[in-house]
């Protein structure tokens, strides 16, 4: 049976260009710590936002900046998947080139980083996931991982879950996601996401894979290999 599943359909693509709430940049500036494809990025960017600017980063400025004023005119910084790990929660938009290339490939103009400021990918964007049988350290660690790769984080099970995350197939809502045609999934498919998507392994932007936990019950989600 074929577990992969493409996140992205095209009803999802179109809410994200129809969106006027996404986030835009007039500068941007590179970590010391960047050593990827410059070229690339500067491309990419442009594409999305035609006036965006270069700036030379400065780590006296950023890292003695108010953050309410930040806001006013955000700097966006790129780096690498490491400096948007460590930098998760601060006021500093952070992201990484596997997140301008998802942006690219949905031709997006604007950024989607009110939720969170710091991405690595869009990989689980438009995703509402619902986490249960979990302790708290659990809890918080794919918390934050959901953010960074995109997703959002429910409480309850509703009609807007994704799909739910369990380290039980005896919880309440795992029942209620049964009820309700909801895909369900173990921790240690998140597990294999987070070690993955690092390390850019994905064929195209905006999949995954289903694998371990997957309870293969009525979905919207579109079947595809990735």
């Amino acid at each position: 049976m074929n577990l992969a599943f493409a996140l992205f359909d095209q009803k999802s693509i179109q809410y994200l260009k129809s969106s006027i709430s996404l986030m835009q940049f007039r500068q941007y500036a590179f970590l010391p710590t960047f050593s990827d494809s410059f070229a690339n990025v500067r491309f990419m960017l442009k594409k999305i936002n035609s006036f965006i600017m270069e700036q030379k980063y400065d780590e006296t400025k950023i890292d003695h900046q108010i953050p309410i004023n930040e806001d006013l005119n955000p700097l966006l910084l790129i780096g690498n998947n490491q400096d948007v790990i460590d930098n998760y929660d601060t006021h500093k938009y952070i992201i990484s080139e596997n997140f301008i290339k998802d942006l690219y490939t949905l031709k997006l103009r604007k950024f989607p980083l009110e939720t969170c400021k710091q991405r690595i990918s869009l990989c689980l964007y438009q995703h509402n996931i619902v986490l249960s049988q979990m302790n708290s350290n659990e809890f918080q660690f794919y918390y934050k991982n959901i953010q960074l790769l995109g997703g959002e984080i429910l409480t309850n099970i509703t009609t807007d879950v994704t799909f739910v995350i369990s380290n039980s197939s005896l919880s309440e809502k795992v029942f209620e996601a049964r009820n309700n045609h909801i895909p369900i999934v173990s921790s240690t498919w998140l597990d294999i996401v987070i070690s993955l998507e690092p390390l850019s392994v994905r064929q195209s932007p905006c999949m995954l894979i289903f694998v371990f936990g997957f309870e293969a019950v009525m979905s919207k989600l579109t079947a595809a290999c990735c």
